[in-house]
C-alpha cells in the first residue's frame, strides 16, 4: 500500500508507481485539500487508478484495508491449514503403517 500526501516533490509518484505495478493499493490524499498539492497529482498522474480520498478519511480508509488484509490473510491460514490437514488425513488413510490414536492406545 501506498499513501502520497502533501509535497512540493514527485518523488512519491515513482513509489506509487511500483506499489501499483505490485497489484499494490495507491491512497492519494485529495490535491484540493493538500497544502501542497504537487506529490499527491504527481501520484495520479503517474497512477490514474489510484484512489483519492479526502484528507479527514484517509485513517478510516487505511484502518478498514488493513482489516480487511488481515481477515483475508487468517481466511487463507485457515484455507492452507485445512488443504494440509486433508492431506495428513489422506496419507494416513493410504499408509498400511499408520496406527490412529484410537489403535495405538
Amino acid at each position: 500500500m501506498a499513501v502520497v500526501l502533501s509535497g512540493l516533490l514527485d518523488d512519491g509518484a515513482v513509489g506509487s508507481a511500483l506499489v501499483a505495478r505490485a497489484a499494490g493499493q495507491v491512497l492519494v490524499q485529495d490535491p484540493t485539500e493538500a497544502i501542497f498539492d504537487p506529490m499527491p497529482r504527481s501520484a495520479l498522474a503517474a497512477v490514474p487508478a489510484a484512489r483519492v480520498i479526502p484528507t479527514a478519511q484517509l485513517g478510516k480508509v487505511v484502518a478498514e484495508m488493513v482489516e480487511q488484509w488481515a481477515q483475508d490473510d487468517e481466511d487463507s491460514a485457515d484455507d492452507v491449514v485445512g488443504r494440509e490437514m486433508s492431506q495428513v488425513r489422506m496419507a494416513e488413510s493410504d499408509d498400511p503403517h499408520f496406527l490412529s490414536p484410537e489403535e495405538l492406545g
